[in-house]
């Protein structure tokens, strides 16, 4: 199994969603981040749009989402709602 990245999506008063992904493109607030395994820790503001998942180089779903902001770890990606 290749590497995933533990995607979650968290709203105020519960957890959304949370499943691996092998990448997570986020619509960052100055482009797109595309967040691989091992990805640098980052916390940033994004702006709405659509997140997209992929899974063995397919893609899996999308949200389309008021996203406020986004955190960035190694081995996870956490979008948080307002």
């Amino acid at each position: 199994m290749a590497d995933m990245v533990e995607f979650e999506l968290v709203s105020p008063s519960r957890l959304l969603k949370s499943e691996p992904v092998e990448m997570v493109i986020v619509p960052g607030a100055e482009g797109d981040i595309g967040v691989l395994p091992n990805h640098s820790p980052l916390i940033c503001t994004v702006r709405p749009g659509v997140i997209k998942m992929y899974e063995a180089v397919r893609f899996l779903k999308k949200f389309l989402l008021l996203v406020v902001s986004a955190k960035y770890l190694p081995s996870a990606a956490q979008c948080c709602l307002k």
